[in-house]
């Protein structure tokens, strides 16, 4: 039996296990060939259960744990997510974990929602019955924001409205750079770990705080959170600006929007 530990986690949110040790994410998840964006921490995290986790191991030993777990790389190709895909399976306080997507360097799961907030332990079992455990730290919130380039930096993934109903307008260009929207335009923005928040939520633009006239679940992607706010019009003509959105004290990766 192999042993390992993670900094943290987040219910409802996907734990992706895999190759640094620094705590800052590298991999995507992939679910019916869609990229979830992989969020970026310079410190330890922590999370809650029910969206999208993904977390490089901290253990000196997480990598070869990881990689012993799983013989193959598989994507769960349903849009309900299996509980075990390869032979693997995950338990997280007892409670079996969905899985995205397994190789031989890393598993994607979804953590329960039913976790509750604390040190919980982890169990990897592959088809060849090793058993890897550990731990992870999940707490309510742990802030992330998708990206373009799926590393944690740049443009969000999100779109704009001119009139807040229909969010056609792209915010990113495929080099990762943003695209200029208007002040006063309505932004959609994706990511993770945000739907357990208890009220205290806020967008920072350009060193602007703002309230968020929505934050919670996407409802349609599993794991993946959504939270809607207006740039103000005091940040036109501003250009580059950077965004963070915090949840009950915790801030997310600092991404860029462009400002007409």
């Amino acid at each position: 039996m192999s042993k390992f530990h993670h900094y943290c986690s987040s219910r409802g949110n996907a734990l992706c296990s895999g190759k640094k040790l620094s705590g800052i994410v590298v991999d995507s998840c992939r679910h019916n060939g869609r990229s979830v964006r992989e969020r970026q921490h310079r410190k330890p995290c922590n999370g809650r259960c029910g969206a999208l986790w993904y977390e490089c191991g901290a253990g000196v030993n997480s990598r070869n744990i990881w990689c012993k777990s799983c013989t193959q790389t598989l994507t769960a190709t349903t849009a309900t997510l299996p509980f075990s895909l390869d032979g693997t399976t995950v338990l997280i306080n007892g409670l079996p974990a969905p899985i995205f997507f397994v190789s031989t360097g890393q598993v994607n799961v979804q953590i329960p929602p039913a976790v509750k907030p604390g040190v919980a332990t982890v169990i990897v079992t592959n088809k060849n019955n090793l058993v890897s455990r550990g731990t992870l730290t999940i707490t309510n919130t742990a802030p992330a924001i998708f990206t373009r380039l799926s590393n944690g930096t740049g443009a969000p993934a999100a779109s704009a409205s001119v009139d807040g109903q229909n969010f056609n307008l792209p915010m990113s260009n495929p080099d990762g750079s943003p695209i200029a929207i208007d002040a006063g335009n309505t932004v959609m923005l994706f990511g993770t770990s945000l739907r357990f928040n208890s009220g205290g939520a806020k967008v920072t633009l350009g060193g602007t705080d703002i309230t968020p006239s929505f934050v919670g679940s996407q409802n349609q992607f599993i794991g993946l959170d959504q939270v809607n706010f207006q740039v103000p019009l005091s940040l036109a003509g501003r250009g580059d600006v950077d965004l963070t959105v915090t949840i009950d004290g915790r801030t997310s990766n600092v991404v860029k929007l462009k400002v007409k």
